[in-house]
């Protein structure tokens, strides 16, 4: 006991510029040199079963994808947003997004443009973007029974009918 005293002593006599380096180097060392650390990475069961269904899907297939996140969360979620596009457009499949949030129609937007092209995907052939409707159980209502009522345009105005990848899709029995 005696010990512990001593070196809380010790520690509380010390000049806190020198413990604010120490923290300063503790947080810089792994930023600038992560190869000296190697941390185990987890993947979390929840993660394994979306990477496992996407893995299932076949050339062609269809998804519905729903942006319902904003600038605040963006950090966290917008990474995943791109993880689950760049695996869907690696598969060819046909991607469909929409939005019950007013703020998932710009991550909706962000997130297609910066994968889109990276996989020379075409928008209307390969992927679409719905937009925000408002009502969010009552849009989830309408894709379900018939999303050509409650869609009539895309997200930038686009009469659906005019799109292609929209031709085969009448409710959510299509996906």
């Amino acid at each position: 006991m005696e010990t512990i005293k001593r070196i809380f002593i010790i520690l509380g006599s010390l000049d806190r510029r020198i413990i604010f380096l120490i923290v300063g180097l503790s947080v810089l060392i792994p930023l600038l040199k992560p190869d000296w650390f190697s941390l185990p990475i987890r993947i979390s069961p929840e993660s394994k079963i979306v990477f496992n269904e996407i893995n299932r899907l076949n050339e062609g297939d269809k998804v519905l994808l729903s942006f319902e996140y904003s600038p605040s969360t963006k950090p966290e979620i917008h990474p995943m947003s791109i993880a689950i596009l760049k695996h869907l457009f690696s598969k060819n499949i046909k991607v469909y997004g929409f939005a019950l949030w007013p703020d998932g129609n710009f991550m909706s937007t962000e997130a297609f443009s910066e994968v889109a092209d990276d996989f020379e995907k075409k928008y209307g052939v390969d992927y679409v973007n719905l937009g925000f409707k408002p009502g969010a159980e009552a849009v989830i209502k309408g894709i379900a029974s018939d999303i050509r009522a409650l869609y009539t345009t895309d997200l930038d105005g686009t009469p659906i009918n005019d799109i292609p990848l929209m031709k085969s899709v009448i409710n959510i029995e299509d996906f």
